[in-house]
């Protein structure tokens, strides 16, 4: 990467997601400035927390200023939420806010019909511990209702949480992940109250929006915009938890409305085809050819 980036030509363009070699000091993007090529950046997450929120000294005090420098010498700025947008306006005015999307005719399939209450998870072994924040509202759960927990792409590592809890590990797989959500009567989507969450663009649901499913997530700043009044839930406190889980199970029909609801607004501003020509622009304003 570092020679394909030495040998640009002079009428290139970069496109740099979030930055070119992470944990290593600005520099190589300057070098695109002072050979006057124009990169355009994208963020779906707040990496600059990666430094300036490090436990190591040395990486805060070497890195803390990189993403700024990155974003201010950068020629536009694309953003997955309103946290990263007003992160990068402090640096850069050329800052375009596009959610992260999918592609809606991966998300045409139709739920799938499932006797037993289905809650469920998507999301990566990074992102696995945040299911602790509802592990106790669910054991209280099991108390009073039956219910199975999906949980797609789970580290396994963390299974021991999960003991008295009716659930079910799924591999997660590209080919497969739609088909899987499918069976979701709820997705959830929990997280920590932390600046590096607060960066977080709301794509688990995005995908549950966009398969008909109503969601429950942390209330953070991104997850409530995402909603667009379509009536999802929101959790914050054990008992937040307990009482949204409740909520969705006894009422099925407001709740199928919800999904309906969601799938409308994902179409319409969650996917490629409702976003495609927002980059397109940008690129081509961009563009010297």
């Amino acid at each position: 990467r570092f020679f394909q980036i030495l040998l640009l030509p002079s009428n290139a363009m970069a496109y740099i997601g979030a930055e070119l070699f992470p944990y290593c000091p600005f520099g190589i993007e300057y070098y695109l400035k002072w050979r006057k090529i124009p990169y355009l950046v994208e963020y779906d997450d707040a990496i600059f927390h990666y430094y300036d929120q490090s436990s190591n000294r040395w990486v805060r005090f070497l890195l803390t200023h990189k993403t700024k420098n990155v974003i201010h010498n950068a020629a536009a700025i694309i953003t997955g939420c309103q946290y990263l947008t007003d992160y990068a306006r402090q640096w850069n005015n050329n800052v375009f806010e596009i959610p992260t999307s999918v592609d809606a005719d991966k998300y045409a399939l139709d739920r799938s019909d499932k006797r037993l209450f289905t809650i469920g998870w998507i999301g990566s072994p990074a992102s696995s511990k945040y299911l602790e924040i509802v592990i106790p509202a669910l054991r209280k759960l099991t108390d009073k209702y039956e219910f199975e927990l999906d949980l797609i792409g789970f580290d396994s590592s963390y299974e021991f949480l999960l003991k008295g809890i009716n659930y079910r590990l799924i591999n997660w797989d590209s080919n497969t992940e739609v088909q899987n959500m499918s069976y979701f009567s709820v997705g959830i989507m929990p997280l920590p109250k932390t600046k590096f969450a607060q960066g977080k663009c709301a794509f688990k649901l995005v995908q549950y929006m966009a398969m008909g499913i109503p969601t429950i997530s942390t209330p953070l700043q991104s997850n409530v915009n995402i909603d667009k009044g379509c009536g999802n839930l929101f959790a914050d406190t054990e008992e937040d938890w307990y009482k949204a889980f409740e909520q969705v199970i006894c009422n099925s029909e407001q709740f199928l409305q919800v999904g309906r609801e969601n799938r409308e607004v994902a179409m319409k501003y969650y996917t490629f085809q409702s976003n495609w020509e927002k980059y397109y622009s940008i690129l081509k304003a961009l563009s010297r050819e």
